[in-house]
């Protein structure tokens, strides 16, 4: 038996119908909820949408969990809307006794706002590659692998590393990096005070802790030194929490800090072997590709390295969609035969307050000049 087929206005088009029948999947609601085809209705214009939601245990997804420093610590904001306001306190007064206008509260209560902003690609692939659809299943499942490690070491990136003031294209956000360098009145934070740039060069000096003489160990001094007052800088402020607390750092890190020893000869870096964070002075360290300093957003920084130190509750991750694919075959008036499949993700940030974090700059080594 025939099964009847429903005639649908289209969501693009007033002009032009389309069939479909009963049950058929018709598209996406921008929720990423799937709509079907009832006799007798149509979606609402505007409702539906060819942008199809990867699973989130998908490969794409799970690669961004493992590879996107940022997507891992920063607290998820849901935004249904392309900008969305979070208040934020400079603290509150309290005291005690019975008398209340002692501690009426005169601190200002502003606003960081969070601008959803797309990070796209697109492939093109030959139809005549496609015949075989297992062909086109490995092609989809590499090209969406390889979109979530550049888009993990660009968001990385824009987020964190990018010394460009925010213009919305190039620039798609203030980076933590650009927000600890600049002056903000309304937090009340003084640009380079969460600073230290250095060469993290170690001053040679050797010592033997171990009393029966079996050989020096290595320290490197001024290392040390400067990563313990980098992680001062946080810690000594109101916004410093032992359980929020988490190092964000470029891989480059991992050689240099494998040799800085502390004054007992104990590696400061202790490495998790898969199964537990990697540690330094004991708080979690999560790697990243794209903490290099640059320009503009990138996917492949080649600036010097960043560590970062602080509260990961003050980076806000707005969500206003995650990984979505589209594709589109070729059509009649095409000159080429092929299929163009696009990504999207649609993300916003904001660094809630400037004094919950700190960034150490590893700068080249200069040479001291001899004197004459």
């Amino acid at each position: 038996m025939d099964i009847p087929r429903t005639f649908l206005a289209s969501p693009d088009d007033d002009d032009v119908s389309i069939s479909a029948t009963p049950g058929q999947v018709l598209g996406y609601r921008k929720n990423g909820r799937p709509i079907y085809a009832v006799a007798g209705g149509a979606p609402t214009a505007g409702d539906v949408t060819p942008w199809i939601p990867l699973e989130f245990d998908s490969n794409v997804i799970m690669r961004i969990g493992m590879d996107s420093a940022v997507t891992q610590v920063a607290q998820p904001v849901p935004m249904n809307t392309k900008t969305k306001r979070i208040p934020r306190s400079s603290g509150m007064t309290v005291g005690t006794g019975s008398d209340y206008t002692a501690v009426d509260d005169d601190s200002d209560v502003d606003y960081i706002t969070l601008t959803a902003r797309k990070i796209i690609a697109r492939f093109t692939l030959d139809e005549d590659d496609m015949a075989d659809a297992d062909a086109w299943v490995n092609a989809m499942t590499v090209k969406g692998e390889e979109f979530a490690i550049s888009y993990s070491d660009f968001l990385d990136n824009a987020t964190l590393a990018v010394s460009g003031a925010e213009n919305g294209t190039t620039v798609p956000y203030t980076s933590l990096y650009k927000a600890l360098r600049t002056d903000n009145t309304a937090t009340g934070y003084t640009h380079d005070a969460n600073w230290i740039a250095t060469d993290l060069s170690g001053d040679g000096e050797r010592l033997d802790p171990d009393a029966e003489g079996n050989g020096e160990i290595p320290i490197e001094v001024d290392a040390y030194s400067k990563l313990s007052a980098m992680f001062g800088l946080v810690e000594k402020g109101k916004y410093w929490s032992a359980s929020d607390s988490v190092v964000i750092a470029d891989t480059s890190f991992r050689e240099l800090l494998r040799n800085v020893r502390d004054r007992n000869g104990v590696p400061i870096l202790k490495d998790g072997n898969g199964d537990t964070p990697d540690t330094l002075f004991n708080r979690p360290i999560v790697w990243s590709r794209g903490t290099r300093v640059s320009a503009t957003a990138t996917q492949e920084p080649t600036g010097n390295p960043l560590l970062f130190y602080g509260n990961r509750r003050y980076l806000k991750l707005g969500n206003r969609s995650s990984v979505e694919s589209m594709t589109t075959a070729a059509r009649a008036q095409d000159d080429v035969d092929e299929t163009s499949v696009k990504f999207r993700v649609r993300k916003g940030f904001g660094v809630a307050h400037e004094k919950a974090w700190a960034v150490l700059e590893k700068v080249p080594f200069v040479t001291p000049t001899p004197p004459a």
